[in-house]
């Protein structure tokens, strides 16, 4: 049997249980209704009437203000189970306006007589299935004309570095006396949108004379704006002299030194002075550039007399109105130049694990041998820390890994030594659960605390061979036994990829995943990769199955009043009905089978691609392994199977010619 037969005889079933369906419930409404009158040979006739009942529901607002002699509109809303109102009918109880019947809008324009506030009944109805009416009291208040609002403000003086309070409310007023906005275009400070509140403290950036344009509007979209000079008068401010550190001269040798100062204050100017003549006498005045000078010069040592002596400099720098910064620096004539040594420093582990809301000390001592003062830097992370005690204090700033080093020097050569610092969240304490080693019973030496160990992400691969990562323990047991390895070995490569087949960086897999390589293939990618059957499926996929989507039949939300009808005389209509279903069932059919022929298209078109790649693959092989004759017969089969590719599928094919 073809499945042409089966379709008929499928149809011819469904028109027959309809047929038995509809006269059941012929007999059924006239057993249990009284509808139906049993005759015999007699036909029937009746009306089918179908209601859906919708209630409705007005939304206006409650209260609204019109002005007269301004046109007034407004549209009343109606909600309810549906959206769709054929018959709406709207009214109104007043002789104010008269509210569009069909639509509800609202439009009149009210004069001077009218003015005064009323209550206003609106009601909806719907009359084609006998809804009840919804109504409510509009309260409108008929007003004088919106008058815009006014500004009157005065120029402000300002003092850089003082905080000023400014409220623009006093400078404004509005007849209506309505809650205002108010807007400004300068870029340095935000006045409050609702209060006209101005919280700013004029910094360097902000020395000058700048127009500003204060806006004030009222809700009724008028408004008013002034153009307010705001002079901001500079403070003078202390220059500052960059750390110069300790220097150390060689006799006969130039030294070169350069000062580095900084003043915020626009267009000073700045000198460079010491109290010893012959290191440096005066720089004269040099302008700023982005607020900093520099100033470099040479000290040249012959007098052989000061071999082994140390001096203490006093270096200044100054501003145009005198104020300055200074540093006293150690410097050391010498023959021949000793290296400075770090002798001590603390603490003495190289790798120290910090929570979060914890602290480190670090020290050192130090010594020359020239009998300089080495100068003391210490920087976190690589950068300056702004610290140049023997002493610092390290909090980390949050969890991660972070490096402290500290930097001595004479001038010419250095010491320094470094810690690496790892931080993570203090876990929250374990569960107070009351019991004690050993179950029931007193007198336990205290409770049982059972590690959780949590760890990071391994860190990438370091010079030597080594990465590392943190483990801590949540419960905060305090016990080392059975903590997991915080550093393996790894294969250091300067520069990582994404193809040299080694899982560095961040990859998930060796050259995949992560921030840096292309994602892993995986099932859900949408392509075929790792050696897929199909398109998300075959291979190490679950396996591939054709599964064709359910209809989704909605019933319609209707209630059946009335039904009277003799079904009888209707045979025409159901033969006509039962060939209608035996076409839709060959309709179906068909379209389900182009649907398939289109799948398995597309996954025999995936499997070519994936098949051109693997032959690809198979052949590079060959020629890194010197067999370049079982290359090229690979290589041929891949082009002869990339020749049949569709077009939009050669994009993920690249053929590179053998040699």
């Amino acid at each position: 049997m073809n499945l042409s037969t089966k379709a008929l005889i499928t149809g011819l079933f469904i028109a027959i249980a309809i047929n038995l369906f509809i006269i059941y419930t012929a007999v059924f409404y006239e057993t249990n209704a009284g509808a139906f009158e049993k005759l015999t040979g007699k036909g029937m006739a009746g009306n089918v009437q179908l209601c859906i009942d919708w209630f409705i529901n007005l939304t206006a607002n409650t209260s609204l203000t019109a002005r007269y002699g301004i046109p007034f509109s407004y549209d009343v809303n109606v909600t309810g189970e549906s959206s769709y109102y054929p018959y709406l009918n709207f009214t109104d109880n007043t002789t104010l306006f008269g509210i569009n019947i069909t639509t509800g809008v609202i439009n009149f324009t009210a004069n001077s007589s009218q003015m005064g506030s009323y209550s206003i009944l609106l009601t909806v109805g719907n009359n084609a299935c006998n809804e009840p009416d919804d109504t409510m009291v509009l309260s409108l208040l008929v007003d004088q004309p919106n008058h815009a609002p006014a500004i009157n403000m005065t120029n402000q003086t300002l003092i850089e570095g003082t905080n000023y309070v400014i409220n623009v409310t006093n400078y404004t007023s509005d007849p209506e006396n309505d809650l205002l906005k108010f807007y400004d275009n300068y870029a340095r400070f935000v006045i409050g949108e609702d209060s006209g509140i101005i919280d700013f403290t004029p910094d360097d950036a902000d020395v000058g004379n700048h127009t500003v344009r204060i806006t004030v509007m009222d809700p009724g979209s008028l408004s008013d704006y002034q153009d307010v000079m705001f002079s901001i008068q500079s403070v003078n401010d202390v220059p500052n002299l960059s750390a110069v550190g300790a220097k150390t001269a060689e006799i006969n040798v130039t030294l070169n030194i350069t000062l580095e100062g900084y003043d915020p204050d626009a267009g000073e100017a700045l000198a460079f002075r010491s109290n010893e003549s012959w290191f440096l006498n005066s720089s004269g005045r040099i302008n700023t550039t982005g607020g900093y000078s520099n100033y470099t010069f040479s000290v040249l040592i012959t007098n052989t007399s000061w071999v082994n002596e140390t001096f203490s400099i006093n270096i200044t720098v100054n501003d145009t109105a005198n104020t300055e910064d200074s540093e006293v620096i150690s410097f050391t004539v010498v023959q021949y130049n000793n290296v400075p040594n770090i002798t001590s420093y603390a603490p003495l582990g190289k790798s120290i694990a910090l929570y979060t809301d914890e602290c480190q000390n670090f020290s050192i001592t130090k010594e020359d041998a020239d009998g300089t003062t080495p100068s003391t830097s210490w920087y976190y992370n690589q950068s300056y820390a702004n610290e140049t005690a023997d002493d610092y204090k390290f909090c980390p700033p949050n969890a991660g890994s972070f490096n402290v080093t500290v930097v001595i020097t004479d001038g010419i050569a250095n010491d320094s030594e470094s810690w690496i610092v790892s931080a993570s969240a203090r876990p929250p304490p374990p569960p107070d659960t009351g019991t004690t080693p050993g179950g029931a019973g007193g007198g336990g030496a205290g409770k049982f605390c059972e590690p959780r160990w949590a760890c990071t992400d391994w860190d990438w691969c370091q010079p030597g061979n080594i990465q590392t990562r943190l483990c801590e323990d949540r419960n905060n047991c305090r016990v080392i036994a059975g903590k997991p390895a915080e550093s393996q070995s790894c294969i250091y490569t300067e520069f990582p990829t994404c193809f040299d087949r080694i899982k560095n960086q961040d990859e998930l897999l060796p050259d995949c995943g992560g921030d840096y390589c292309k994602p892993c293939p995986t099932c859900d990618d949408g392509i075929p990769n790792q050696e897929e059957e199909g398109i998300d499926c075959g291979g190490p996929c679950p396996v591939c199955k054709e599964v064709l989507a359910p209809v989704e039949v909605k019933k319609l939300p209707v209630e059946i009043k009335q039904v009277v009808t003799n079904l009888s005389v209707y045979w025409p209509f159901w033969l006509l009905l039962s060939i209608l279903l035996l076409s839709m069932a060959r309709v179906v059919k068909e379209v389900n089978l182009e649907r398939i022929s289109r799948v398995r298209a597309k996954l025999k078109t995936g499997r070519d691609v994936y098949a051109v790649n693997r032959l690809l693959a198979k052949s590079y092989k060959l020629i890194k392994a010197k067999d370049y004759d079982s290359a090229k017969a690979v290589y041929s089969q891949a082009k002869e199977l990339y020749a049949k590719l569709p077009e939009a599928q050669k994009a993920q094919v690249q053929i590179k010619e053998l040699k």
